[in-house]
């Protein structure tokens, strides 16, 4: 990220602390509204997170999209886990 290693870093952190988040709310959403809605909907999100990281216009969308994928890796992890 224009040379700034500390920047790379923060959005790597950030998406293992998106992961986390992913494995305490996994579970409880799934209950919720039943796993596989959650799990479809995760790899829909996981999809559009993931174009979005493509085309970030700035450092701050970047580190909240990373966020937010890091917390549906962690959903898909742990739902494919249970299902099958």
């Amino acid at each position: 990220m224009c040379g700034d290693d500390g920047l790379a870093e923060v959005a790597q952190m950030l998406t293992m602390a998106g992961m986390g988040l992913g494995a305490v709310l996994a579970s409880v959403v799934s209950d919720r509204y039943g796993r596989k809605v959650v799990q479809v909907g995760s790899h829909i999100a996981i999809f559009l997170t993931g174009i979005g990281v493509a085309f970030v216009p700035n450092y701050t969308v970047l580190i909240v999209l990373r966020f937010i994928s890091g917390a549906l890796q962690q959903v898909q992890a742990l739902l494919t886990n249970m299902i099958g």
